[in-house]
């Protein structure tokens, strides 16, 4: 990374506009384009959010863990608050100004630039933000209200204690999915059984969140997005990348393969970007496939999500939901978290589910149905980010599966 010269004398102010429509995918877009031009990395950068009409949850998260790695790094974050309302009480409603405060470590009103500190207070009343009194816009329910005015689905802080026990602090949070009004919802929502979300989905995901080594928090948060037409549940954490955790037993030439999960048979079409974008490989990789060494980061991600693949092939911290393990032994075996993960997300409820990692990014779907086969059953993105662009501080997973009915807001 180059060198600055002061701000003073270079670029007095630095600042990068959101687009109107801030999926996460053109979020980190326009931060790409951003740090191409930009001859060093700011020691104060304002994320405009002023024109943004609409923004998904899962760029509120990735806001969070930017913002956390400049203050981590010594570097000072500030944020233009959206123009429109309704954007400003998507923050509110999910929680983003706490969230912010508890990964940054910095009161909301020194993040905020001080000519938008005029909207601190512009809802007296709770009822007055507009996603504040439902689950789902337009889909009026006593219990789905109950569920958003308790917070359910905004994003929620977790801070691992090393006297905790994390796998039973993973069960009650997951187990939280389980209650009857939740898998309610899921079920009359979602295309797959709501029996599986909590011990596939949600336990997995939490559970390998607070598996990496020096994570000092983890948030998720979910929200319906019928805008977009489905689901997003997403976590994150501070710790460890999933790269640096698999490629330091490889390092020490140690295996990283078990064998619980030879049964296991698929194969995954994996495309191959650049950090401009272009496609520089196509090929297959089977779910039998062993990384080494020399395995580029973007593989070695997608490798950790491979049925057998783990740091800890003896299972020293191996845990399971029990009901995995009771309806599906040949899943609960060690190295098989994100494969159930990934399993569940696309194969059982149709979906998705993404991975965000230092200058890596990986996308893992089903093929399309003019090229699935009996053995392909997987499509895999890898796309590495140049050397510009600050690596992603910790780990962010994002779920999204699709609706069942698509109802305008």
């Amino acid at each position: 990374m180059n060198t600055c010269i002061p701000e003073s004398e270079a670029c007095p102010h630095h600042s990068i506009p959101l687009p109107a429509r801030a999926t996460v995918g053109d979020v980190e877009e326009a931060f790409d384009v951003f740090f191409q031009h930009t001859a060093c990395v700011p020691e104060t950068l304002e994320l405009d959010l002023s024109c943004c009409e609409y923004i998904e949850i899962a760029t509120l998260v990735y806001l969070v863990a930017v913002m956390a790695g400049r203050r981590r790094d010594g570097k000072r974050s500030l944020l233009r608050l959206p123009d429109r309302k309704h954007v400003r009480d998507v923050l509110r409603a999910w929680e983003f100004p706490k969230a912010l405060r508890e990964a940054v470590g910095l009161p909301f009103t020194e993040i905020v630039r001080e000519e938008d500190r005029k909207y601190f207070g512009e809802n007296p009343q709770p009822s007055d933000i507009r996603y504040g009194g439902r689950l789902i816009q337009g889909v009026p329910h006593v219990g789905e209200a109950r569920l958003m005015s308790d917070r359910f689905f905004a994003i929620t802080t977790f801070r691992p204690v090393p006297s905790v026990d994390a796998a039973r602090l993973v069960m009650e949070q997951s187990g939280r999915w389980d209650e009857v009004l939740v898998k309610a919802v899921l079920a009359k929502h979602l295309n797959g059984s709501e029996n599986y979300f909590a011990s596939r989905i949600v336990f997995e995901s939490m559970y390998n969140a607070f598996r990496h080594s020096g994570a000092t928090i983890v948030q998720t948060a979910s929200r319906f997005d019928w805008e977009a037409n489905h689901f997003t549940i997403v976590f994150w954490d501070n710790g460890e990348s999933i790269i640096d955790t698999l490629r330091r037993p490889l390092q020490h030439q140690q295996s990283v393969r078990t064998a619980s999960a030879e049964v296991i048979q698929a194969e995954y079409d994996v495309v191959i970007k650049d950090p401009s974008g272009h496609i520089v490989c196509k090929e297959s990789i089977g779910s039998g496939f062993t990384p080494n060494a020399a395995t580029p980061d973007g593989l070695l991600l997608l490798a950790a999500t491979l049925p057998g693949v783990t740091s800890d092939t003896a299972g020293k911290q191996h845990e399971v939901h029990d009901a995995l393990r009771r309806e599906s032994p040949d899943l609960a075996g060690p190295g098989m978290g994100l494969y159930v993960l990934t399993n569940a997300a696309v194969d059982l409820f149709g979906g998705a589910v993404s991975f965000r990692t230092k200058r890596s990014f990986l996308n893992i779907k089903a093929p399309s149905p003019s090229k699935s086969t009996a053995k392909t059953r997987y499509r895999a993105k890898v796309r590495t980010y140049g050397e510009w662009i600050p690596e992603f501080l910790g780990n962010m997973l994002t779920v999204r599966l699709p609706l069942r009915v698509n109802r305008a807001l």
